[in-house]
């Protein structure tokens, strides 16, 4: 009698344990048909609600620039969810409601679904920012301070191309006499003289004008006099200062 109650017990269990595993079965399956619907739902972005309405006028961005004068750069941000092309929270919202008013779409709708799209940015710099063990003012400047460096340096670099190129301008010209050297004694009358500019100049022989070669390179023949012979060399840039040479040349 003990054995045939407890075979009822353990038979009535088995069949409670079969059900709560059916209704298991089932739910979970329920679970999977719900998930799988829910990733095959395609939920539109911002962006692809103005481009479509856009394209359903058949108006390019820049025909819509014309018309209610916003950047082209900032309708292609619009379109392509890329925000932070856009200068500053207002600005973002006066673009959107103005763009959302030419296609003729809900504003209130589309700002509600961009606040909200903001918000859920938030919490993911919030927890991002948490797992880092930082604050998120904190986490949210480190881009902006790397942004502000690079710009920085970016100035920096430009300002010394820009100075070098002033110092260049306003320096006196690169320029020698390579033949003959400096207090030079000859027995001949004449001498060739051989100079080197590398720089645009004006190049003067006792204030006579000289030609220079296309390579830098200049030749001029001197009649000498007997005795000390000094001979006066000058470059000049158009806008800087000018570099004055001297050769003493003694014919015996």
């Amino acid at each position: 009698m003990f054995l045939e109650r407890c075979l009822i017990l353990e038979n009535e269990r088995w069949k409670m344990k079969r059900k709560r595993n059916i209704y298991f079965y089932i739910f979970e399956a329920f679970n999977m048909v719900v998930f799988r619907q829910k990733k095959i739902i395609t939920v539109n972005s911002i962006g692809d609600d103005l481009q479509k309405a856009r394209q359903a006028l058949n108006l390019s961005i820049k025909a819509v620039e014309k018309k209610i004068n916003i950047s082209e750069n900032y309708l292609k941000a619009m379109e392509t969810n890329d925000w932070d092309d856009i200068p500053g929270e207002i600005y973002r919202k006066n673009f959107l409601k103005k763009y959302t008013e030419f296609l003729a779409i809900d504003f209130d709708g589309i700002k509600n679904r961009y606040e909200k799209a903001v918000k859920n940015l938030e919490n993911n710099t919030d927890k991002l920012a948490s797992k880092f063990g930082v604050g998120r003012k904190k986490f949210v400047v480190f881009p902006k301070i790397i942004r502000n460096v690079l710009i920085g340096i970016l100035i920096i670099i430009i300002i010394g191309y820009i100075g070098r190129q002033i110092l260049s301008l306003l320096s006196p010209p690169k320029f020698d006499i390579l033949y003959p050297e400096e207090k030079f004694i000859t027995n001949s009358v004449a001498i060739k003289i051989l100079g080197f500019v590398n720089d645009e100049a004006w190049i003067g022989l006792n204030d006579n004008e000289i030609s220079v070669g296309t390579d830098g390179y200049f030749t001029v023949d001197i009649d000498l006099n007997p005795g000390l012979n000094i001979i006066k060399f000058e470059a000049r840039k158009r806008y800087g200062r000018s570099k004055i040479i001297y050769r003493r040349i003694i014919a015996e």
